[in-house]
């Protein structure tokens, strides 16, 4: 982990995240800094190139499972500027980018997923030159087009 400059934003010290489990037991882990996503096997192990599913981008948030059974993880941007964070459905088998959920967001962090509703939560953890704002975020129904 360190600290990275990517999309106007001074990023804190972050590196791999809380991973997602699959029924099999592995570990889906998303690696900050580079935006890889990597299947560790149930008995554990090391992130490395053979475990490595795909490299979405930096600033890549951790990966949840939603009730609907899809794979959701949130960008806190992805290019030269923190309002262009998103929120993508990916493949758990290859980590691929299914679809953009939702876009233009300012630095979506902290995805959780509501057991009831099923719908998606974020908050947003930039803050100065015009990125505060404390609001915790609810995408209804996010396996929806």
């Amino acid at each position: 982990a360190t600290t990275i400059f990517y999309g106007n934003v001074n990023w804190g010290c972050r590196g791999a995240q809380d991973p997602a489990f699959t029924n099999d037991g592995s570990a889906l882990v998303s690696n900050f800094l580079d935006g890889s996503v990597y299947r560790l096997p149930p008995q554990g192990g090391s992130a490395t190139s053979s475990n490595k599913l795909s490299t979405l981008g930096p600033t890549l948030m951790k990966p949840v499972f939603g009730k609907d059974g899809r794979l959701y993880v949130s960008r806190g941007a992805t290019n030269g500027d923190f309002n262009t964070g998103a929120i993508y459905e990916i493949d758990p088998v290859t980590g691929a980018t299914l679809r953009t959920v939702m876009s233009g967001l300012t630095c979506p962090t902290a995805l959780v997923v509501d057991p009831l509703s099923g719908d998606l939560f974020f908050d947003d953890s930039c803050f100065g030159a015009g990125a505060d704002n404390p609001s915790l975020w609810r995408l209804r129904n996010p396996a929806s087009a």
